[in-house]
């Protein structure tokens, strides 16, 4: 009886605190890429590099000067452009960052183009000191032209010119339908234009056809200066 109890052993009973740290130490599986949930990425809002912080300073005063002109409220004008009001608080705040959709609508709304909102706003009044007005030299450097126009108008130039003794230069025919006026301030000048040529004294002026070949020459000893100005012109005049 003694022999067969010793041979009937009793089972070690299975310590649960065990079974969860085996559990716990194991792998688990990885599960296939297919089943991943992606992570989510928070939206980085980019720096505005300095040339765009100008086209956003640019683009919020210029809506602001052509929404008065018009004498529209914020609210009128997102009411016409179809976008919400706060957009149009933000971008004339400075801080936006409009869509090309917006742009557009807004762009029609105002009747302009998306250009004339991101580009540099123009002033009612300007003034161009004498040392900034832009000059360019020809002849040799004996004719000196003043760009006296501060805005950029297709079809427009107003500049002076100085000639010094023997100075000449060949004028380039201008936009189509323009006429140059030639003002002589002091000394004389022969203009050569149309197979003709004609000498304006100080004080004369001469007008002829700005988009045909013509060209000016100092006719005096001394030196001269003379004002061009070259115009569009709607219509033929007599």
């Amino acid at each position: 009886m003694s022999e067969a109890k010793s041979k009937i052993r009793k089972k070690p009973k299975s310590n649960p605190s065990s079974k969860a740290k085996s559990k716990a130490g194991s792998k688990a599986e990885p599960r296939p890429a297919s089943e991943r949930t992606p992570e989510a990425t928070p939206e980085l809002t980019p720096e505005l590099t300095p040339e765009l912080q100008h086209i956003s300073s640019y683009l919020a005063e210029n809506i602001g000067t052509l929404r008065r002109r018009r004498n529209l409220s914020q609210e009128k004008l997102a009411e016409l452009a179809q976008i919400p009001r706060s957009t149009i608080t933000h971008m004339e705040s400075g801080g936006g960052n409009p869509s090309l959709t917006n742009l557009c609508k807004l762009a029609a709304a105002l009747g302009v183009s998306i250009e004339t909102l991101l580009s540099r706003p123009r002033r009612a009044c300007s003034l161009l000191k004498r040392d900034d007005v832009p000059q360019q030299q020809r002849s040799a450097g004996k004719l000196r032209i003043h760009k006296l126009m501060p805005d950029r108008v297709r079809g427009i130039e107003i500049d002076r010119m100085e000639f010094a003794a023997g100075a000449s230069m060949a004028g380039k025919p201008h936009l189509p339908g323009t006429k140059e006026y030639l003002v002589a301030l002091a000394g004389s000048i022969a203009v050569a234009v149309d197979g003709a040529t004609w000498t304006v004294e100080e004080g004369d002026v001469l007008a002829f056809p700005g988009d045909q070949k013509h060209g000016y020459r100092n006719a005096g000893r001394t030196p001269a200066t003379a004002l061009s100005i070259v115009l569009p012109l709607p219509y033929p005049t007599g």
